[in-house]
């Protein structure tokens, strides 16, 4: 007995090893390279925002607009700048928050069993798409880590964390809300306490205003385009099928079911459209390809097989498993990125107009002028405060007129397409005095 109490003790430690290792070189993969390049433009307003907690306590942007979205995400993220205003910095929380997921949902798969537990857990860790967005400054990951551990937590029945957990997912993205008729549901069945079920109840009533005044939107096209980008994970995806179908008897198989379809139908009635917006999909449909690949006989060598041939291995542009980090290569078009770091360095000491503000904020300091143009396509006054841009107070620019006899112009790609044609034509004009990836600085003069 003894012989035994102890090969098993070695067994566990043996296992745990092999966790910690992989868990290790999944760090090493999101850390690789984590600050080489420029923020892409979402990532740059985080990174503004953080700024300004570090100057001022608070996220208050120089047109003296609070940022109140993912307020612990911006602060963890200030704490990480206090100590090296770096993009590695920036987006090191991101990397830790995604090392908590791959924890997470190696607890998540246990509940169906230890075999799904090590394959959900191994799919995270090296999965394209989820370091892709664990190497990112923003709030993505953090809300994948925290919508499925209250999922958990509702399922182990442990309400109070779970409504703790919530509410920082509900601060973090309020997609979060989708949870809130789930948990209010296990409140009541759970008798909880008052208070509790107040606050959800609270955040249910507003969750659902909001889904009630989305309803006018019907966008079948984004349903679609969302379904059209998962078909580049789509040998993966197609196995998860089948494990929704063997596990759709069990509870928090519902559970996961059901978050899937909530996180498409949001999507689907949402007028602004971005791939980012459906990645929490990603955490169930993991966890039922795990719960089908458990079955076959020989899993983990037709998984390491799989994981190898559809690897950047052997693809180049993988959007399946990244296994060596020197090839980690990923593209979003609705993420516009432009290398704002090397135009920021060549900038001169003038005057100077800006199409994206947040990125000349953090890698040079706040513009004269904004060139105003619509984010979205739409009319997006919120883009005005006082009269002044948002983001940085500067002068906008509704046309060439608004702007100074000579100026330097710091254009990004993105922000250059949705400019007035009259405009694109000035800019055109002017004098080039640095170009690099999708963006450029340009001296112009009336």
């Amino acid at each position: 007995m003894k012989g035994l109490s102890t090969g098993i003790k070695s067994t566990m430690k043996s296992k745990w090893l092999i966790f910690i290792l992989i868990l290790l070189l999944g760090a090493a993969i999101r850390f690789y390279a984590l600050g080489d390049s420029s923020f892409w433009i979402d990532e740059a307003i985080s990174a503004t925002a953080a700024d300004q907690i570090l100057h001022q306590g608070i996220p208050v942007f120089a047109s003296g607009e609070l940022y109140s979205r993912s307020l612990v995400f911006h602060y963890l993220m200030a704490g990480a700048l206090f100590f090296s205003h770096t993009e590695f910095a920036a987006r090191s929380i991101s990397v830790i928050f995604g090392l908590a997921t791959s924890v997470l949902i190696f607890y998540c798969g246990r509940i169906f069993g230890k075999e799904t537990a090590w394959i959900s857990f191994i799919l995270f860790t090296f999965l394209e798409i989820t370091i892709v967005y664990s190497r990112e400054a923003r709030m993505y990951q953090a809300t994948m880590f925290l919508f499925f551990l209250t999922l958990y937590l509702m399922y182990e029945k442990k309400l109070t964390l779970a409504c703790i957990s919530f509410l920082f997912a509900f601060d973090t993205h309020p997609v979060a809300a989708l949870l809130a008729p789930i948990l209010l549901y296990e409140l009541w069945k759970g008798k909880a306490n008052k208070l509790l079920f107040g606050v959800i109840g609270f955040i249910t009533a507003y969750g659902m205003i909001g889904f009630l005044f989305s309803l006018k939107n019907i966008w079948v096209m984004h349903l679609l385009a969302y379904l059209w980008h998962i078909k580049y994970y789509f040998p993966f995806a197609a196995v998860s099928v089948i494990g929704m179908i063997m596990s759709w008897r069990h509870r928090f198989s519902s559970m996961l079911f059901l978050s899937i379809f909530l996180v498409l139908l949001a999507g689907f009635l949402n007028s602004l459209f971005a791939y980012r917006y459906i990645y929490l999909i990603f955490f169930p449909i993991i966890i039922f390809a795990s719960i089908a690949l458990s079955k076959v006989r020989g899993k983990y060598v037709i998984l390491g097989v799989y994981m190898v041939i559809t690897s950047n291995l052997i693809l180049p542009f993988s959007y399946t498993f990244v296994l060596i980090p020197a090839k980690i290569s990923h593209y979003d078009p609705t993420a516009p990125y432009a290398d704002f770091r090397s135009a920021y360095a060549h900038l001169p000491n003038l005057p100077f107009v800006a199409t994206f503000t947040p990125a000349a904020a953090f890698y040079s300091r706040n513009p004269d002028y904004w060139l105003n143009f619509s984010f979205s396509g739409r009319n997006d006054s919120w883009l005005i405060k006082n009269g002044k841009e948002i983001y940085t107070g500067a002068t906008v620019a509704y046309g060439i007129d608004d702007l100074p006899d000579s100026f330097v112009a710091v254009i990004d790609r993105w922000g250059f397409g949705k400019l007035d044609p009259s405009v694109q034509t000035f800019i055109n004009n002017c004098v080039p005095l640095y170009e690099a990836e999708n963006i450029g600085v340009v001296q112009c003069s009336q």
